[in-house]
């Protein structure tokens, strides 16, 4: 009670009740949350910490790549890859292209794999393992949505700092595609 500052327990002495003591209603929200993150700790003790699966899109068009204005931590401001989290039951494929869809308001198809990164301090939010691939642009208009503050065409020869591991991904993206007869949007 001290540390918190309020009351936990509320005790009443004597009278018709013949005295009572209850759990305020912050006491039982403290049962309620410590029962809840028993269950995660105790998920981790079973199977463990595991990496986050994320992946992350390459667009390209011209001489350029689409990239979105980062709107939250880790990196906030800085340009990125459009990309995210798998979910649970979504293949990586699927996610990509959701992903891109989100952030971009694009319609994509996945045209080739990248490759895979995992790095285990790429990002600064824990350990993530990304897959990565091009994709081709099938329909819609660029703009920025879900957790993009803007997004904007880029040159991939010259495109400033990226977040997380982007430049290094990118460089490898354009490598591949440079070694291909018939590029996407290009």
């Amino acid at each position: 009670e001290k540390d918190i500052g309020a009351p936990l327990v509320l005790s009443r002495r004597g009278g018709r009740d013949g005295g009572k003591t209850v759990l305020t209603p912050l006491a039982n929200g403290l049962i309620r949350a410590f029962h809840e993150k028993t269950k995660d700790v105790e998920i981790l003790l079973r199977y463990g910490r595991k990496p986050a699966l994320t992946v992350d899109g390459i667009i390209f068009e011209g001489d350029s790549f689409l990239a979105v204005k980062r709107k939250n931590e880790p990196f906030q401001g800085m340009y990125a890859l459009p990309g995210g989290f798998v979910d649970y039951g979504e293949t990586v494929e699927e996610a990509v292209v959701r992903e891109i869809f989100e952030e971009t308001s694009l319609k994509t198809e996945v045209y080739l794999p990248v490759g895979v990164y995992s790095r285990p301090d790429r990002d600064p939010r824990g350990h993530t393992v990304s897959c990565v691939y091009i994709l081709s642009r099938i329909g819609g208009k660029a703009k920025a949505g879900d957790d993009a503050a803007a997004v904007k065409w880029l040159s991939f020869r010259e495109p400033g700092e990226l977040a997380f591991d982007h430049g290094e991904i990118l460089k490898d993206a354009v490598k591949i595609l440079e070694e291909q007869k018939n590029p996407p949007n290009r």
